[in-house]
């Protein structure tokens, strides 16, 4: 088998699995952070709510 048919499925499905655990992680993070104003980020309406 060719080189370049073997290396990049093996390295990209490294990445992809260490970003989906990764992901899990972040999101538990982040669910708990609060602003200068003491709002939580997750309850302000002009945040991002793409991944709530």
């Amino acid at each position: 088998m060719p080189f370049s048919c073997a290396f990049p499925p093996g390295i990209t499905s490294a990445v992809i699995g260490m970003a989906e655990g990764a992901l899990p992680h972040h999101l538990a993070h982040q669910r708990d952070r609060a602003q200068i104003t003491g709002t939580k980020v997750k309850d302000d309406p002009g945040s991002s709510s793409t991944y709530r």
